[in-house]
């Protein structure tokens, strides 16, 4: 009998030491869960508000719904502080959502006013189907937004409506000249005999244009041809100069020949006035008058004047057919 008891009361304590045991451990993965589970949602918020902070609405609702979606699946529901992070995910959201809305007006805003803008620099401009093409996108992009119920909704559908009643006078005057017999010219309206007026005006300019301009080339045409005739004349003259160089030079050979000492001739400088070369453009022969001192059979210096007619041959030979010395 004292076996039995003691027996049981062995057991009691065992299961009350598993029963221990166990809520232990229990509140130890209890206490895990709600940490993990806050740095998530804290973790999914942040990510939601950067997101939406770069208008990136469709990423930061995703971050949401993750965080959501980890609350759903935790065994701590019911718990306070389960309860108490759902309501921070839906805080979060609505923040999202005010923020969406907000970027939404914004946008809707600034579209519509460069819609009409554009709308009516396009009017301005007679091209009314473009002018009402862009007012019609204007409609269509807030007809289309998510804030179909909102008082801006319909402050914008006004304010177009207001865009197409700007437009619609001008089209009424447009087609009216048109009928009348003006025309649009370079993005204004003007009457016919303008538009002639303007267009021979322009011709006769153009005329006086192209003929100054024609003078302008030919002037340079001149100038060009008068610039070449002196090149060409100066690199005669430099020819002619360097020719009658050679035939004087070359004369000299053909002194020397007549010459008792060749090797004594002194001849005068090319450039004095004792140096005279005569071109014959008929027999284009060069005819050289100088002097030349040479020693005579005697070794005494005799000064002769000297004529030698003479023309460029073949290659750089010269040939002579006249030299004589007094």
């Amino acid at each position: 009998m004292v076996r039995i008891v003691g027996g049981m009361v062995g057991a009691a304590v065992i299961l009350i030491i598993v029963v221990v045991v166990y809520g232990h451990v229990s509140n130890k993965k209890k206490g895990m869960e709600r940490d993990r589970l806050t740095r998530v949602v804290d973790e999914q918020i942040s990510t939601a508000k950067a997101k939406a902070d770069a208008f990136n609405f469709d990423a930061a609702v995703g971050a949401l719904d993750k965080a959501a979606k980890e609350l759903a699946d935790s065994f701590l529901s019911g718990e306070y502080l389960h309860d108490e992070l759902v309501n921070k995910v839906e805080v979060a959201r609505s923040d999202v959502s005010k923020k969406r809305m907000a970027e939404e007006r914004d946008r809707l805003t600034r579209l519509v006013d460069e819609q009409i803008s554009t709308a009516m620099a396009q009017a301005e401009a007679y091209d009314f189907d473009a002018a009402v093409g862009a007012l019609d996108d204007a409609a269509n992009e807030v007809g289309d937004s998510f804030l179909p119920n909102e008082l801006l909704h319909d402050e914008l559908i006004d304010k177009i409506q207001v865009g197409r009643n700007d437009i619609r006078p001008l089209q009424v005057d447009y087609h009216k000249k048109i009928r009348d017999g003006w025309i649009v010219f370079e993005g204004r309206l003007i009457r016919g005999f303008e538009h002639e007026r303007i267009l021979a005006e322009r011709k006769k300019q153009a005329e006086q244009h192209e003929r100054r301009r024609r003078e302008e080339d030919e002037r340079r045409r001149e100038l060009a041809r008068q610039a070449e005739l002196r090149r060409q004349e100066e690199e005669r003259l430099a020819a002619a100069e360097k020719a009658k160089t050679d035939a004087f030079f070359m004369s000299q050979e053909f002194v020397k020949k007549k010459l008792k000492v060749p090797s004594s001739a002194k001849f005068p400088v090319f450039r004095s006035s004792d140096v005279t070369v005569i071109y014959d453009d008929d027999t284009r022969k060069y005819t050289v008058l100088a002097w030349v001192e040479a020693q005579n059979p005697f070794g005494v210096y005799l000064r002769s004047s000297y004529m030698c007619t003479l023309w460029p041959a073949e290659g750089n030979l010269w040939r002579s057919d006249f030299t004589s010395l007094d």
